[in-house]
């Protein structure tokens, strides 16, 4: 309306006016903004809730047992300095990070579960973090050299050439999402990026080292040459079994290349061993097979370490050995006797480490001499001599 017409309306158009805008405006739909986290279940009550709720709901949603999650919170509060959020309850912040970790959660996810901002769960899941990895030393606990693993000792089929065998190492790969410009070094020979990770553990599945960091291409035996540059260390006469992608040496005890080894082969075959080199093969395989179903146990429990997560190279790190963490701890706490482990050996997976292909390159310098090569070598023919004798003579007085 020109502004001259507007002069000429009466002071009764002017309000009739006024009247037809204000009725306009309250039809006309207003945005309202509403908190986003407006579920009535808190993220504390639901924590409490699972706790205080059926037992086996604890593990699947938290990945341990009640007991053991209020260990957990226990333990982390004896370090904890200044707390993330005097507001959060210290067991939900426990259970933010047991909620990710165990089920690769999002972000989001753990947003839309425990009711807060994305902002706080981040912030929530790295103190968590940083509390856990000062704390992990603590629970990774190297075997007593002075004493033989019951598993050994009570086995007559080891305990006679094994009695000083500590436990079983392997590599393991760990998909990782890596910057475009280092992708290359993570890509591993299966073709995903993922970061290689040195686990050692006992015969009671606990990791008792462990190595992380390495891209995904690097070799196996690469990775331990490292850690034993470093802080893995073993006493002399001491040793751990490994697959044939390391060096035989004089702490680390390989497989005959080229002879039957795994037990799935030996089964096939139908056969006894032939020979002592056979032999020898079969009892490292069944002993090794630890590590395997650690790692296998590991996976199941943790989906976080079967997929890249969302998180920095570095807090990618951080979290492998928090899972190893939280794994050392139930098996401590619980032993092999859960629904992961019970799983695993229901239908164990062939995927949780690394195997060795039979032309895989060896990197070279584990000898400073061709005569440490020959004891070495020696070394592994005396336990199979060893244990050929015993199984012969058991096996003549079976027949006797």
């Amino acid at each position: 309306m020109p502004s001259d017409e507007l002069h000429d309306l009466n002071e009764e158009d002017l309000v009739l006016i006024g009247v037809a805008i204000h009725l306009t405006t309250m039809n006309c739909p207003v945005a309202v903004r509403r908190p986003y986290n407006d579920l009535p279940l808190s993220g504390a009550d639901y924590t409490y809730a699972i706790l205080q709720g059926n037992p086996c709901r604890t593990i699947d949603v938290f990945r341990v047992t009640t007991s053991t999650f209020l260990f957990i919170c226990n333990e982390l509060l004896t370090i904890q300095i200044e707390p993330v959020s005097k507001l959060l309850p210290f067991e939900e912040q426990v259970a933010i990070f047991l909620y990710i970790i165990g089920h690769n959660s999002s972000n989001r996810q753990a947003q839309d579960r425990f009711q807060h901002s994305g902002q706080t769960i981040s912030k929530v899941f790295r103190h968590i973090i940083d509390l856990v990895v000062q704390l992990a030393p603590k629970f990774f606990i190297p075997p007593l050299h002075e004493r033989t693993h019951h598993v050994i000792a009570q086995n007559p089929k080891f305990s006679s050439q094994f009695s000083k065998c500590l436990g079983a190492l392997d590599g393991v790969h760990i998909p990782a999402r890596v910057p475009a410009k280092i992708s290359a070094s993570h890509q591993n020979r299966k073709g995903f990026l993922s970061q290689n990770v040195l686990g050692v553990c006992d015969f009671s599945m606990k990791f008792t080292y462990m190595l992380v960091g390495w891209e995904g291409s690097s070799h196996d035996a690469r990775v331990l040459q490292d850690a034993q540059s470093k802080d893995f260390k073993i006493n002399s006469g001491h040793f751990y079994v490994a697959d044939a992608g390391y060096a035989l040496e004089q702490n680390i005890l390989v497989p005959y290349r080229g002879t039957r080894y795994h037990l799935r082969e030996q089964a096939i075959a139908g056969q006894r061993p032939a020979n002592k080199e056979e032999l020898f093969n079969l009892r490292h395989s069944s002993l090794r097979n630890v590590i395997k179903q650690t790692f296998g146990v590991f996976k199941r429990r943790f989906k976080i370490m079967t997929q890249a997560s969302e998180y920095h190279l570095e807090q990618q790190y951080d979290l492998v050995f928090a899972c190893a963490f939280i794994h050392n701890i139930n098996v401590i706490r619980n032993g092999a006797n859960n629904i992961f482990f019970q799983q695993e050996e229901a239908e164990p997976s062939n995927n949780h480490t690394d195997a060795p292909q039979i032309n895989d390159e060896i990197p070279t310098g584990c000898y400073s001499s061709d005569r440490e090569r020959e004891e070495c070598e020696n070394w592994r023919d005396s336990i199979a001599s060893g244990l050929w004798d015993q199984y012969v003579s058991t096996l003549q007085r079976r027949q006797a």
